[in-house]
């Protein structure tokens, strides 16, 4: 398979994981990184958030 580059499958992709997550209300685990990409939350700060709710 080739990338192209001009594509947003992976932002469409994260994206209806995201919205898949926030269903089960695990909103914030997937996180943009500054560097542009994509990053998971550490369980235990995920654990904090749920308990706060």
């Amino acid at each position: 398979m080739g990338f192209v580059p001009e594509t947003n499958s992976l932002a469409v992709h994260v994206s209806r994981l995201r919205g898949k997550l926030n269903t089960a209300g695990l909103e914030g685990l997937v996180e943009t990184a500054p560097s542009g990409g994509y990053c998971l939350q550490p369980a235990d700060a995920l654990l904090r958030s749920v308990a706060s709710l």
